[in-house]
């Protein structure tokens, strides 16, 4: 049977000055039919019966090197009476150069989605980015953050680092689940990795699982890699401070009256 996926309101893409991508993608994917959004050629393409009809994206409009979906995302394979709602979500990053972050970062972010296909369903999400470069420093780590809340909403998330700079590639740094009710949850993980001279890509798989009805009401991911100081840079900070220690020592007392 065919699958078709449908978005709600008419489809259009806004262009503006180019943005600085270097080939940030966007996927959904439900019931064997996908739609991949590239920032890159700002196109939009369809594979397992997927349809494009009805999907407002916005590329490069806030933050600067992100896709927006600006009124709400609707997918459903055919033969049901709904699917997934999403409104108001992005994925942003700051590769190869945008003012968004001082450190490499990917982020995720979507405000509200509901189950409307008449079933239990999972909505996968994957979202990615290469071309990540970062400055001289120590301790490359990757700080994992994913904070959500909803209703019986099940949450699966993993995350994956390539220092070949391959899209979607790499090895599984953190991986993890919520199953989240009333309360606002939130997971943070942090990871050494291997960085080198050349760029390398940073990737997120989600699962979105809940029953007909079923909301998530808020999700805000991120992952940075960040680096500290090489010793250099600690030695001249430590070199300032001795002399300023010296300098105050040798001022001439002031002399009680």
């Amino acid at each position: 049977m065919t699958k078709v996926l449908w978005l709600a309101v008419g489809f259009m893409i806004v262009l503006g000055t180019p943005p600085a991508f270097a080939d940030l993608v966007m996927q959904f994917s439900f019931d064997g039919a996908t739609i991949s959004v590239d920032g890159t050629t700002q196109t939009v393409t369809t594979s397992g019966g997927a349809s494009t009809s009805g999907i407002v994206f916005t590329f490069g409009a806030f933050p600067p090197g992100s896709i927006n979906i600006s009124s709400g995302l609707v997918v459903s394979p055919t033969g049901t009476t709904g699917g997934f709602m999403l409104g108001g979500d992005f994925v942003g990053s700051n590769s190869p150069a945008s003012p968004c972050c001082a450190f490499p970062t990917l982020k995720f972010d979507t405000f509200t989605m509901t189950n409307q296909s008449g079933a239990t369903g999972t909505l996968t999400i994957t979202v990615g980015d290469t071309g990540f470069t970062l400055s001289t420093g120590l301790s490359p780590t990757l700080t994992s953050s994913v904070t959500a809340n909803g209703s019986n909403v099940t949450v699966g998330f993993t995350n994956f680092f390539d220092p070949t700079n391959a899209q979607f590639g790499g090895q599984s740094l953190f991986s993890g689940s919520m199953n989240l009710g009333a309360a606002e949850q939130t997971i943070v993980n942090t990871t050494p990795v291997s960085v080198g001279t050349t760029p390398f890509s940073l990737a997120d798989v989600y699962t979105f699982t809940m029953a007909n009805g079923d909301s998530l009401s808020a999700i805000i991911t991120s992952n940075t890699v960040t680096t500290v100081p090489e010793p250099s840079t600690w030695l001249l900070l430590g070199a300032n401070l001795a002399g300023l220690a010296g300098w105050r020592s040798l001022r001439p007392r002031r002399l009680a009256t």
